[in-house]
């Protein structure tokens, strides 16, 4: 029921996962390592870095597909993965286009009534499971082409 459209004049109710893309773009790091409170490191962070130099975001695959008849999806090749989890993720922001990504990452998540079915929509009319900041990190950063795997 939250996510019910927003119609124009009204004010906007910043839903709580609207502010991981807003904090990894305001942070000073270049290095951003994102950890939900539900997340587990079974290594060190060190690890991973060392496992994955270079400027590439990673993001991790969750259960679902993406769903492929949502129309920004539509606009990509097939992704390579499952839909992102967005309680773990690294975002390197040495690339220009990670920061625009981050940029309209912010943008579909702190306006979510207005991306909703542009992002999670299937085909049958229903939306994806877990919608939210789910896949919005992923999805803004191939549309505009930022390094990420």
């Amino acid at each position: 029921e939250s996510m019910k459209r927003q119609a124009p004049g009204t004010d906007l109710k910043l839903q709580k996962f609207a502010l991981k893309p807003l904090v990894l773009l305001l942070s000073s790091c270049a290095e951003c390592l994102f950890m939900d409170s539900d997340n587990l490191m079974l290594r060190s962070p060190e690890e991973l870095l060392d496992r994955f130099p270079g400027n590439q975001s990673l993001f991790w695959p969750d259960f679902w597909d993406p769903p492929q008849s949502a129309v920004l999806w539509k606009a990509l090749p097939a992704p390579e993965q499952k839909s992102q989890e967005s309680g773990q993720m690294l975002v390197r922001k040495v690339h220009a286009n990670a920061i625009k990504a981050l940029l309209l990452a912010v943008l579909f998540t702190v306006r979510i009534d207005v991306f909703l079915d542009a992002i999670y929509a299937q085909s049958h009319g229903k939306l994806l499971c877990g919608y939210g900041d789910k896949d919005a990190f992923l999805l803004a950063f191939r549309l505009l082409g930022a390094p990420a795997r």
